[in-house]
């Protein structure tokens, strides 16, 4: 069985349960004092019917961990066994030698035990998932400026990339440059 068009809509609202943990933190934080430590966080999860996370996505997670902009915190890999049998392995869980290892990390243990079940639960049987908990850094001195002046984060909204290529696309690209 492969992924079905319900995946993404199914992933994303099981995912719900972090996203209202670290969005209710961050409200908390963010409303009533600066926090320079970190900015938003992003769940990703990424489907694959193998074992293991292919090659290419590896190498652009390990890509990612080195890049100034954003911040790897966690990651996970959340395996359904053709019989439904569910395992999830962290970061720091990972065997020597794997791929992953070389991807570095800031906070093991965010994407919940609850999470990766809930993730499991959307993913057909002999499939995988890979969840990366990545924090947006570059927007660290947005908030800043937000909070030391007095002014409130109102609301903060991810648009998945196939919506902004069709707004795009429909509307075409701003004056002097090109998509």
């Amino acid at each position: 069985m492969g992924y079905g068009s319900s995946l993404p809509r199914r992933t994303m609202s099981s995912v719900n349960s972090m996203t209202r943990r670290i969005g209710a933190a961050r409200e908390r934080t963010t409303m009533s004092a600066t926090n320079e430590e970190y900015g938003p966080v992003e769940l990703v999860t990424i489907g694959f019917t193998t074992g293991a996370p292919p090659r290419e996505v590896v190498d652009a997670v390990s890509a990612l961990s080195h890049s100034d902009a954003v911040e790897v915190l966690d990651l996970v890999i959340v395996m359904r066994a053709e019989d439904g049998t569910v395992t999830v392995v962290e970061i720091d869980e990972l065997e020597d030698g794997s791929p992953l290892t070389a991807v570095e990390y800031g906070a093991a243990g965010l994407v919940a035990e609850e999470d990766a079940q809930l993730i499991a639960e959307t993913l057909p049987p002999g499939s995988s998932a890979l969840v990366i908990a990545i924090e947006q850094r570059w927007e660290r001195g947005l908030l800043h400026a937000v909070a030391n002046s007095g002014s409130v984060l109102v609301a903060e909204q991810l648009i998945p990339s196939s919506i902004v290529a069709q707004a795009i696309e429909a509307t075409g690209p701003a004056d002097g440059k090109e998509g």
